[in-house]
């Protein structure tokens, strides 16, 4: 069993969210993790952590994306059912709201993935010492 890190480790460490929105190394907090608003960096500029070995591919990711997506549609479908916008004010709204959503989404849910397979690894050095 994977010994887990004591809250003493944990303190001062940077919240998901916040390392998401701002795009933050897990070993040194600084801003490398993001090449593009959605794309992980293959490694970090400050620490040289290489995130390509915490980073699987984007299988997961495109599931979220499509939960995202269909959400988002009842929502927008709801909206106009309810305040009947004209077609180019909805396409105003939606537009730029749909690449918001999934960018936002889409850093969120790879910077989770890439924090718990760090934590992770982390863990099993700790166990191998």
């Amino acid at each position: 069993m994977a010994k887990s890190v004591s809250s003493e480790e944990m303190k001062g460490l940077p919240g998901v969210t916040q390392a998401a929105l701002f795009g933050l190394c897990p070993r040194c907090h600084k801003r490398t993790l993001f090449d593009t608003p959605a794309s992980v960096a293959y490694r970090c500029k400050a620490c040289g952590l290489e995130f390509g070995q915490f980073e699987r591919g984007s299988r997961a990711s495109s599931i979220v994306t499509f939960a995202a997506a269909a959400m988002l549609m009842g929502a927008v479908l709801l909206i106009d059912e309810w305040l009947r916008f004209p077609m180019w004010l909805m396409g105003l709204i939606v537009v730029p709201l749909t690449i918001a959503t999934t960018l936002a989404e889409l850093r969120f849910f790879k910077t989770v993935l890439l924090m718990a397979r760090y934590q992770r690894s982390l863990e099993t050095k700790d166990m191998d010492q």
